[in-house]
């Protein structure tokens, strides 16, 4: 289960892998100009979910051309295949069940809101295993690019909520959040104490990319061929500054485990940029909400060969 902003239709590489949805999103009054049952699957839906999926299950070759083949060139070049780049999810044969719960505003998602799809999750696999899968859905993991401030962390609502996931037989994995570098910043449920709790890491290859990129379309008067490793010079893994971080307020350790969250590649997600603005083109973006669905995916692949 993606727990996100839905789907945006159109992405062949996502939406092959989509098993079914639901939307908890209020979007207005029902019918075709407002709420739907299916508004989880409509194309003006924001991109942040249908980027994450693609982390998970994406399996797609694509064209790339100007400033990003050049940088794919000269820090990936293992990434590119007769010239055109792969974007393999870390689980390109599982399946997607997608939950809505991010409307097309910035105002984000209530806690009530949340806490519905949770249980919403639970009760789908509860289903299935009580009907020996006749109804339902075996939900196996469950990614949670989300998260709120708490001052009770494993036991806000939302932890517990992730507890009961647990429970039902559902890892719960999900992001740190993004308002390091302090102490105690980890997001609801992130706190939780049965979740997989994500953070953020940076890749240099990723983070060269992205500042190639960045100065080749936004500030062309100061690009000029390898500023990404001039203003990345180390080679090795960093943690980026933005990235949540324990120690949680009881004294647990978070994150559990970091994943690349800078310089992510996908498709779906141009954040400030309308939704027409990045449609079936590649974006890079950053922020732990990335680097969660990575973990999702192996989590899946995991759990299947070690049951």
């Amino acid at each position: 289960a993606v727990i996100d902003s839905g789907i945006r239709g159109g992405f062949k590489f996502v939406s092959g892998s989509v098993v079914g949805g639901i939307d908890f999103v209020d979007d207005g009054p029902p019918g075709p100009a407002g709420d739907s049952e299916a508004d989880w699957k409509q194309h003006s839906n924001d991109g942040h979910g249908t980027f994450a999926a693609g982390l998970i299950v994406g399996n797609g070759i694509f064209s790339v051309n100007g400033v990003l083949k050049d940088a794919l060139q000269r820090y990936s070049p293992s990434s590119l295949v007769d010239g055109k780049l792969s974007l393999i999810g870390t689980a390109p044969l599982a399946k997607i069940y997608v939950v809505r719960v991010f409307g097309d505003s910035s105002a984000g998602a209530s806690k009530s809101t949340i806490l519905a799809a949770m249980e919403h999750v639970i009760d789908q696999r509860a289903l299935y295993d009580r009907t020996g899968g006749r109804q339902g859905i075996r939900i196996d993991v469950a990614n949670l690019s989300l998260g709120v401030r708490t001052l009770n962390p494993g036991g806000d609502l939302l932890d517990q909520a992730a507890d009961a996931m647990l429970r039902a037989g559902i890892v719960p994995v999900v992001s740190a959040g993004n308002a390091g570098p302090s102490t105690l910043t980890i997001a609801s449920p992130g706190s939780a104490r049965s979740a997989i709790t994500v953070g953020g890491m940076s890749r240099a290859v990723n983070e060269r990319i992205l500042n190639e990129v960045f100065y080749g379309t936004d500030a062309t008067d100061q690009y000029y061929p390898g500023i990404g490793a001039d203003l990345r010079p180390y080679a090795g893994v960093e943690v980026p500054w933005f990235s949540s971080r324990g120690i949680n307020a009881d004294g647990r350790v978070d994150p559990d485990v970091v994943a690349n969250a800078v310089g992510a590649v996908g498709l779906g997600y141009c954040p400030d940029q309308s939704a027409d603005a990045c449609y079936k083109r590649i974006s890079i973006v950053s922020g732990t909400s990335f680097g969660a669905p990575i973990v999702a995916g192996i989590a899946a692949a995991l759990g299947q060969a070690v049951p």
